[in-house]
């Protein structure tokens, strides 16, 4: 009995942790990136989803047109209001390889 117990509870476990999307503050970096990437933030963005078990109702729930973005020459800068947080992208082509950060910030 106790042995099923302890089976049931590291399953529930390994599922909570299988999926910390948008849970916490996190940062992610790329180095080398594709270059198509710097058309748009979102590419930055759905990849640290898909990477951090976001499902792909969410992913593709990514709205574009609310990506506040500016680029000027080869860099990249953006901010997503995303349904649990805010993400901030900063790209550079300049760098070599290219170099890439986002910063996803938890809503308190």
């Amino acid at each position: 009995m106790i042995l099923k117990s302890m089976i049931a509870v590291m399953i529930l476990s390994a599922s909570v942790f299988a999926n910390n999307c948008e849970e916490i503050t996190y940062s992610k970096k790329w180095i080398d990136y594709p270059s198509k990437w710097n058309e748009s933030c979102a590419n930055f963005i759905k990849d640290a989803m898909t990477e951090g078990n976001c499902s792909e109702l969410k992913i593709k729930r990514v709205n574009e047109s609310k990506i506040i973005q500016t680029s000027i020459g080869s860099s990249l800068m953006c901010v997503y209001h995303g349904e649990e947080g805010i993400y901030q992208v900063m790209a550079s082509q300049m760098a070599e390889p290219h170099q890439a950060i986002l910063l996803f910030s938890k809503w308190d």
